[in-house]
């Protein structure tokens, strides 16, 4: 649940990172066009949004299997509609960012390859922070012809004591029709 004092990040595929506060958004109908909030460039697209929390870390996944922690602080509170920062640098071995969070650093991540692939590590220990243009670390290695498909992360136990599973995931891959 967001109220007007939260801060909430925006991360493009293509790494980019803007947050701002929820109180710059206008209330709109549901048949307006909505407001800008982060600007991207052709091609781009946004892959994650989140609330920043006390004690947060934002994860950032790429779909050839790198990722990394950064702390929200290190971002610098924007404006409505930027163009964002550098959230992860991304070059060809690592691939375009696939999914992106604000996770507590004592839950459990699960990585699913395209290929059906299924990882479950520890972000406090697997999974480090670093600044916000690295490249991150191999979380899963994956074959030359497979890719992340998508992240979730056990979050607290829920009033029936079971986890609750927070999901990013990948675009779906487009057939030979374009569709």
């Amino acid at each position: 649940m967001l109220n007007e004092s939260d801060k909430i990040m925006l991360v493009s595929k293509m790494a980019k990172q803007s947050d701002f506060a929820i109180k710059d958004l206008r209330l709109a109908s549901r048949t307006s066009g909505g407001v800008r909030g982060i600007r991207l460039d052709s091609g781009d697209r946004v892959v994650g949004m989140c609330k920043v929390f006390t004690d947060a870390r934002l994860l950032t996944v790429t779909e050839k299997g790198f990722g990394k922690l950064s702390r929200p602080a290190n971002y610098p509170l924007q404006n409505r509609g930027g163009k964002g920062v550098i959230a992860h640098k991304v070059n060809d071995k690592t691939g375009k960012v696939i999914a992106a969070m604000t996770v507590p650093v004592t839950q459990n991540l699960i990585i699913i390859t395209a290929k059906g692939i299924v990882i479950r590590i520890s972000i406090d220990d697997e999974v480090p922070i670093q600044g916000r243009a690295t490249q991150g670390v191999h979380l899963n290695r994956l074959d030359q012809d497979d890719s992340v498909a998508s992240i979730s992360y056990l979050g607290e136990a829920d009033d029936a004591g079971e986890d609750k599973m927070v999901s990013g995931h990948a675009e779906s891959p487009k057939d030979s029709t374009g569709q």
